[in-house]
Protein backbone atom coordinates (compact mmCIF):
# COMPACT_ATOMS: atom_id res chain seq x y z
CA UNK A 1 0.00 0.00 0.00
CA UNK A 2 2.82 2.32 0.84
CA UNK A 3 4.66 1.84 -2.08
CA UNK A 4 1.38 2.23 -4.14
CA UNK A 5 0.53 5.70 -2.72
CA UNK A 6 4.09 6.84 -3.29
CA UNK A 7 3.95 6.08 -6.66
CA UNK A 8 0.19 7.82 -7.05
CA UNK A 9 1.90 10.84 -5.60
CA UNK A 10 4.84 10.77 -7.99
CA UNK A 11 2.55 10.57 -10.88
CA UNK A 12 0.53 13.54 -9.69
CA UNK A 13 3.57 15.55 -9.20
CA UNK A 14 4.99 14.72 -12.76
CA UNK A 15 1.70 15.86 -14.07
CA UNK A 16 1.59 18.98 -12.24
CA UNK A 17 5.29 19.43 -13.95
CA UNK A 18 4.49 18.02 -17.09
CA UNK A 19 1.32 20.41 -17.76
CA UNK A 20 3.12 23.48 -16.09
CA UNK A 21 6.57 22.74 -18.38
CA UNK A 22 5.49 22.04 -21.83
CA UNK A 23 3.25 25.37 -21.83
CA UNK A 24 6.05 27.66 -20.40
CA UNK A 25 8.80 25.58 -23.28
CA UNK A 26 6.75 26.37 -25.80
CA UNK A 27 5.90 30.37 -24.71
CA UNK A 28 9.82 30.20 -24.47
CA UNK A 29 10.49 29.16 -27.81
CA UNK A 30 7.50 31.61 -29.63
CA UNK A 31 8.96 34.28 -27.55
CA UNK A 32 12.32 33.54 -29.03
CA UNK A 33 11.06 33.31 -32.67
CA UNK A 34 9.23 36.41 -32.41
CA UNK A 35 12.13 38.10 -31.04
CA UNK A 36 14.52 37.20 -34.09
CA UNK A 37 11.55 38.27 -36.63
CA UNK A 38 11.14 41.48 -35.04
CA UNK A 39 15.11 41.73 -35.25
CA UNK A 40 15.50 40.50 -38.66
CA UNK A 41 12.42 43.05 -40.07
CA UNK A 42 13.72 46.21 -38.96
CA UNK A 43 17.15 45.50 -40.16
CA UNK A 44 15.20 44.39 -43.81
CA UNK A 45 13.26 47.66 -43.67
CA UNK A 46 16.34 49.64 -43.23
CA UNK A 47 17.71 47.82 -46.19
CA UNK A 48 13.90 48.38 -47.94
CA UNK A 49 14.75 52.52 -47.53
CA UNK A 50 18.16 52.33 -48.48
CA UNK A 51 17.49 50.60 -51.71
CA UNK A 52 15.16 53.36 -53.12
CA UNK A 53 17.77 55.57 -54.41
CA UNK A 54 19.95 53.11 -56.04
CA UNK A 55 16.29 51.78 -58.06
CA UNK A 56 15.71 55.43 -59.02
CA UNK A 57 19.01 55.54 -60.42
CA UNK A 58 19.18 52.16 -61.89
CA UNK A 59 22.29 51.19 -60.32
CA UNK A 60 22.09 48.80 -57.17
CA UNK A 61 25.42 48.25 -57.02
CA UNK A 62 25.88 51.02 -54.74
CA UNK A 63 23.88 49.28 -52.15
CA UNK A 64 26.28 46.21 -52.56
CA UNK A 65 28.86 47.59 -49.87
CA UNK A 66 26.56 47.71 -46.90
CA UNK A 67 24.75 44.46 -47.97
CA UNK A 68 28.19 42.63 -47.77
CA UNK A 69 29.40 44.63 -44.48
CA UNK A 70 26.10 43.57 -43.05
CA UNK A 71 26.37 39.99 -43.97
CA UNK A 72 29.78 39.54 -42.64
CA UNK A 73 28.99 40.74 -39.58
CA UNK A 74 26.03 39.08 -38.92
CA UNK A 75 26.02 36.15 -41.79
CA UNK A 76 22.82 37.20 -42.89
CA UNK A 77 22.56 37.21 -46.56
CA UNK A 78 20.56 40.39 -48.20
CA UNK A 79 19.50 40.85 -51.51
CA UNK A 80 17.66 43.15 -53.86
CA UNK A 81 15.11 41.76 -55.86
CA UNK A 82 13.35 43.97 -59.56
CA UNK A 83 9.68 43.89 -60.22
CA UNK A 84 10.26 40.65 -61.90
CA UNK A 85 11.65 38.57 -59.00
CA UNK A 86 15.30 38.17 -60.05
CA UNK A 87 18.31 38.88 -57.64
CA UNK A 88 19.69 42.46 -59.05
CA UNK A 89 22.68 42.25 -56.32
CA UNK A 90 22.90 40.54 -53.12
CA UNK A 91 25.82 40.09 -50.52
CA UNK A 92 26.80 36.30 -51.99
CA UNK A 93 26.49 34.66 -54.56
CA UNK A 94 23.59 31.70 -55.25
CA UNK A 95 21.32 33.53 -52.85
CA UNK A 96 18.24 31.52 -53.68
CA UNK A 97 15.28 34.55 -53.28
CA UNK A 98 12.62 31.50 -54.97
CA UNK A 99 9.81 32.60 -51.97
CA UNK A 100 6.77 33.07 -51.64
CA UNK A 101 7.34 35.68 -49.39
CA UNK A 102 9.18 37.39 -52.05
CA UNK A 103 6.33 37.46 -54.22
CA UNK A 104 4.09 38.39 -51.21
CA UNK A 105 6.45 41.41 -51.08
CA UNK A 106 6.76 42.79 -54.40
CA UNK A 107 2.46 42.43 -53.87
CA UNK A 108 3.03 45.17 -51.79
CA UNK A 109 2.57 43.37 -48.03
CA UNK A 110 4.81 43.05 -45.61
CA UNK A 111 5.88 39.15 -44.61
CA UNK A 112 3.91 37.53 -41.98
CA UNK A 113 5.43 36.34 -38.66
CA UNK A 114 7.23 32.86 -38.54
CA UNK A 115 5.63 30.22 -36.19
CA UNK A 116 7.53 27.97 -33.93
CA UNK A 117 7.43 25.50 -36.52
CA UNK A 118 10.27 27.14 -37.88
CA UNK A 119 12.89 25.62 -35.09
CA UNK A 120 11.74 22.15 -36.01
CA UNK A 121 11.93 22.61 -40.01
CA UNK A 122 15.59 23.63 -39.80
CA UNK A 123 15.06 26.22 -42.38
CA UNK A 124 16.62 29.40 -42.74
CA UNK A 125 14.35 32.74 -42.01
CA UNK A 126 13.85 34.41 -44.76
CA UNK A 127 11.93 37.94 -44.96
CA UNK A 128 11.31 40.13 -47.76
CA UNK A 129 10.13 44.30 -47.46
CA UNK A 130 8.80 45.69 -50.65
CA UNK A 131 10.89 48.83 -51.92
CA UNK A 132 8.30 51.43 -52.66
CA UNK A 133 9.23 54.59 -54.79
CA UNK A 134 6.33 57.26 -54.92
CA UNK A 135 3.90 54.69 -53.90
CA UNK A 136 5.06 51.92 -56.23
CA UNK A 137 6.63 48.81 -55.61
CA UNK A 138 9.68 48.98 -57.44
CA UNK A 139 11.29 45.80 -56.20
CA UNK A 140 12.04 44.24 -52.51
CA UNK A 141 14.63 43.63 -50.14
CA UNK A 142 15.54 39.61 -48.98
CA UNK A 143 17.37 39.19 -45.57
CA UNK A 144 17.90 35.23 -45.27
CA UNK A 145 18.87 34.31 -41.56
CA UNK A 146 20.50 30.85 -40.43
CA UNK A 147 18.40 29.74 -37.47
CA UNK A 148 20.97 26.92 -36.11
CA UNK A 149 21.84 29.41 -33.07
CA UNK A 150 18.41 29.92 -32.82
CA UNK A 151 17.18 26.71 -32.50
CA UNK A 152 20.29 26.07 -30.34
CA UNK A 153 19.34 28.52 -27.56
CA UNK A 154 15.85 27.03 -27.87
CA UNK A 155 16.70 23.46 -27.10
CA UNK A 156 19.27 24.76 -24.08
CA UNK A 157 16.24 26.39 -22.51
CA UNK A 158 13.88 23.15 -22.64
CA UNK A 159 16.97 21.11 -21.57
CA UNK A 160 17.31 23.36 -18.73
CA UNK A 161 13.47 22.99 -17.54
CA UNK A 162 13.11 19.43 -18.36
CA UNK A 163 16.47 18.87 -15.78
CA UNK A 164 14.70 21.36 -13.50
CA UNK A 165 11.56 19.36 -13.53
CA UNK A 166 13.75 16.65 -13.07
CA UNK A 167 15.27 17.83 -9.60
CA UNK A 168 11.68 19.11 -8.86
CA UNK A 169 10.76 15.49 -9.32
CA UNK A 170 13.30 14.65 -7.12
CA UNK A 171 12.54 16.70 -4.41
CA UNK A 172 8.98 15.82 -4.56
CA UNK A 173 9.82 11.95 -3.99
CA UNK A 174 12.06 12.86 -0.91
CA UNK A 175 9.11 15.22 0.78
CA UNK A 176 6.44 12.40 -0.59
CA UNK A 177 8.18 9.68 1.45
CA UNK A 178 7.53 10.48 4.67
CA UNK A 179 4.53 12.29 4.49
CA UNK A 180 3.10 8.91 2.91
CA UNK A 181 4.53 6.93 5.70
CA UNK A 182 3.16 9.39 8.48
CA UNK A 183 -0.15 8.93 6.80
CA UNK A 184 -0.14 5.11 6.72
CA UNK A 185 1.07 5.31 10.18
CA UNK A 186 -2.17 4.84 11.70
CA UNK A 187 -3.28 2.08 9.11
CA UNK A 188 -0.16 0.31 10.18
CA UNK A 189 -0.88 -0.01 14.02
CA UNK A 190 -4.82 -0.79 13.20
CA UNK A 191 -3.29 -3.57 11.22
CA UNK A 192 -1.12 -4.76 13.32
CA UNK A 193 -3.70 -4.68 15.99
CA UNK A 194 -6.13 -6.65 14.07
CA UNK A 195 -3.33 -9.10 13.41
CA UNK A 196 -3.01 -9.62 17.27
CA UNK A 197 -6.73 -10.02 18.22
CA UNK A 198 -7.22 -12.57 15.28
CA UNK A 199 -4.53 -14.20 16.54
CA UNK A 200 -5.74 -13.88 20.16
CA UNK A 201 -8.96 -15.08 19.23
CA UNK A 202 -7.69 -18.20 17.40
CA UNK A 203 -6.00 -19.41 20.37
Amino acid sequence: MRRRLLVTVMVLVAMVLVGLGVPLAVTGARAAVQREFVDRLSDTVRFAALAQRPLVDADATTLLPEMQRYDQVYDVAVALVGQDGRPLVSSRPGVDVDSDRVRVALAGRRSEPYQIMLLWSGRPMLLAEPVLVDGEVRGAVVTISPTTALRRDVFAECAALFLGALVMLGLAAMVALPVVRWILRPVWRLDSGLAREIGRAHV
